[in-house]
């Protein structure tokens, strides 16, 4: 797929944001991130983004987009991941969380999806055993989810998928990823 990455200037608070559209009708991707670098269970890992949509999705504009860490490398939706998931025909337009491992468990957090900067921050504890789900420094409605979370490795991603549509994209301000590990690195 054939993306266009500007800088943006609409935030003076805020240097850097960069701005992506998709150049293609339908059938276009992007993702911006790792795929696999990190195997959880070694520290509380923290992925944080501040995102901003272009534009909703809609029925003649539709797409999906993913934020947080996960293993995709192509149009094709991760098969492990711990993710905000948002496109306009599920849950009205709502934010959902989504853990992908050994099967799938989806949440609908009852925030709707607008036009603003957000910040969403997805956090593993240092066991693996719990997802902790923020927009904005908030816990929203169903974090955390403890079941179905990832035993391969995944990374920081924001993974946009249009399906039909003229071109959209999104505005990106800040990723930051921490491993705070449990043990020294040995070596």
């Amino acid at each position: 797929s054939t993306a266009t990455v500007t800088a943006a200037t609409d935030l003076a608070s805020n240097p850097g944001i960069i701005n992506i559209d998709l150049s293609n009708s339908g059938g276009s991707y992007f993702r911006i991130g790792t795929s696999a670098g990190t195997i959880l269970g070694a520290g509380v890992t923290t992925a944080t983004w501040i995102v901003k949509l272009t534009n909703l999705s809609t029925a003649g504009n539709t797409y999906t987009i993913r934020i947080g860490m996960s293993n995709t490398t192509s149009a094709t939706a991760p098969t492990a991941g711990c993710y905000f998931v948002y496109t306009h025909s599920v849950n009205s337009g709502n934010w959902q969380i989504e853990n992908i491992g050994a099967g799938t468990t989806t949440a609908n957090t009852n925030t709707a999806a607008d036009t603003n900067y957000h910040t969403f921050t997805v956090q593993v504890n240092a066991a693996a055993s719990s997802v902790a789900y923020l927009i904005d420094g908030v816990a929203v409605n169903v974090s955390p989810l403890v079941a179905n979370i990832p035993t391969t490795g995944i990374g920081p991603q924001v993974h946009f998928t249009r399906a039909a549509g003229t071109p959209t994209g999104l505005k990106i301000d800040l990723l930051l990823f921490t491993v705070a590990l449990t043990s020294a690195r040995p070596g």
